[in-house]
């Protein structure tokens, strides 16, 4: 029986003994873990924001001085105590907007200003964003994790490191008519002149800046033709002219043009305009010319002798379109055409001769002073088309003549000039 005893005793401490191990165990794991959980989190500044901005873990409550010391000519400090969504202006013309998130991130878009960086507080420390290039917004921003819970901690402050002023550019253009050309296969090109003017309506230098002519581009033959570079452009500086020319199939067409530029040589475009303005349409001129010349001669009909007009010229499209129903007629008075001709379509640069006679009727005699009369006759030549939109097209200058005057004893004899006859 004792040995049964001794033996229980010695079982039951055993056990005992075994399951003040096992919780002693699961105790030191369970506080282990705890440390290690808040050795993982503590001074843990948590992910990068939006824009992919990593932040840094500083201790204590710095201002901007401190963060960014003295390199920054003209550093302010913006600092927002009661953190909530809104606009807050600075007073000096600038301002910030935040939204803040349930999970305690916060976006932000500034105004008039360049963020070098932002400070978050919030615990016994805070988080700072650095942004070495240009920005003007992000998301995402956090303060520190809290190690006990594994959340970032509450927004204590935050504080904006700036300066006032922003980058910005101007492009204005315009477009006027310059000629209008033929293709060499019956149709037509329109060729403009560009005009842009670059100005930099920022506060800071900018660099690596790209004007474009885009409708002008996007009619080249060879890309990057109207793409103009400028290596550096001041607030100070005045405006650039840059001058160029393109040909196009479209008449009047809407002529755009884009700059873009950095703040940093070689470094990414962070600001940009557009432009856009209607070229004019231009007029293509239809023009005809003609030519004429006449050779009066004595005739015998049937024993009965007068005069004949022999007449003959050329009639010329001197245009670059084609010119319709054109029609030669020849006048021997303002009502009365003796000869009509119709020679059809011309093309742009083409000739048509034409010709004819006829035997003029005689006008008003006079006597000469040797006692014979002599006659007077009028001849006058016109020539009238059409353009494409049924516009009637006239020669650009008088009317060609010819004076019908064979063999004139004294020139005051010879007949009134064909300029007096209106055939208006």
């Amino acid at each position: 029986m004792k040995t049964n005893v001794n033996l229980w005793w010695g079982t039951s401490w055993f056990s005992c003994v075994t399951i003040t191990m096992k919780k002693l165990f699961t105790l030191f794991l369970v506080v282990g873990l705890a440390l290690s959980a808040q050795n993982a989190f503590a001074d843990h500044p948590g992910g990068p924001s939006d824009n992919g901005v990593q932040p840094i873990y500083v201790d204590g409550n710095p201002t901007c001085a401190d963060l960014m010391g003295d390199d920054i000519e003209g550093l302010l400090e913006y600092r927002i105590n009661e953190v909530g969504s809104g606009t807050f202006p600075t007073g000096d013309g600038t301002s910030v907007y935040i939204d803040v998130r349930p999970d305690k991130t916060f976006d932000w878009v500034a105004s008039g200003m360049i963020v070098h960086s932002i400070f978050v507080k919030g615990g016994p420390a805070g988080n700072l964003y650095e942004y070495s290039e240009l920005t003007n917004s992000d998301g995402g921003l956090h303060s520190p994790v809290n190690h006990k819970n594994g959340n970032y901690y509450g927004l204590s402050h935050i504080s904006f490191c700036y300066v006032p002023g922003a980058p910005d550019i101007e492009i204005t253009k315009t477009c006027t008519e310059s000629q209008v050309l033929s293709d060499g296969e019956g149709g037509l090109l329109y060729e403009y002149d560009y005009r842009l003017e670059v100005t930099n309506t920022g506060t800071l230098t900018l660099y690596d800046i790209k004007a474009t002519d885009i409708t002008a581009e996007n009619n080249s033959g060879n890309m990057g033709d109207h793409e103009h570079s400028i290596a550096m452009l001041d607030p100070s500086d005045p405006p650039v002219i840059i001058n160029g020319t393109f040909t196009t199939a479209v008449n009047g067409p809407e002529n755009h043009a884009k700059v873009e530029a950095a703040t940093e040589q070689d470094g990414t475009p962070v600001v940009n305009d557009t432009a856009s303005f209607q070229c004019p349409d231009q007029l293509v001129e239809a023009e005809l010319t003609i030519t004429k010349n006449c050779n009066v001669v004595v005739v015998n009909n049937n024993g009965a002798y007068g005069l004949k007009v022999n007449f003959g010229g050329e009639v010329c499209n001197e245009s670059i379109v084609d010119i319709a129903n054109v029609v030669v007629e020849d006048y021997t008075d303002a009502d009365n055409p003796v000869f009509i001709e119709n020679l059809g379509t011309l093309g742009a640069g083409a000739c048509v001769p034409y010709n004819g006679s006829y035997v003029p009727t005689p006008g008003d005699g006079f006597e000469a002073t040797d006692g014979f009369s002599l006659d007077g006759f009028y001849d006058v030549v016109k020539v009238t088309g059409e353009d494409a939109d049924g516009v009637v097209v006239l020669p650009d200058s008088d009317d060609a003549t010819c004076t019908l005057c064979p063999q004139c004893v004294d020139m005051e004899m010879c007949p009134t000039p064909a300029s007096a006859i209106d055939l208006e």
